[in-house]
């Protein structure tokens, strides 16, 4: 009789070291989801913020672009302009 009553009590045992396994198996699992996905989240989020600066930086480039295109066609008219005045200046 004692000889069953400790079966039963290791074969208990036996289950609840075979559950504590598990459950720290899955607590592991579910830790390590939780921390893949927040690493995920932010890696996500600054590239994010990077990428609009890089839009509003991009914008900026695009209006000096703009200005400096603006400003050398004006000095090619002004240059148009010399020459013009040059060249009736040699046919007198």
């Amino acid at each position: 009789m004692p000889d069953k009553i400790y079966d039963k009590t290791q074969a208990i045992q036996d289950v609840k070291t075979s559950s504590r396994t598990v459950d720290i198996i899955l607590i592991i699992s579910f830790v390590m989801a939780i921390l893949t996905f927040s690493i995920w989240m932010s890696l996500f989020l600054t590239f994010g913020k990077n990428i609009e600066v890089y839009k509003d930086s991009i914008k900026v480039e695009k209006e000096n672009l703009k200005n400096k295109k603006e400003e050398i066609a004006i000095m090619d008219e002004k240059i148009n302009k010399y020459v013009q005045i040059l060249s009736v200046l040699e046919k007198k």
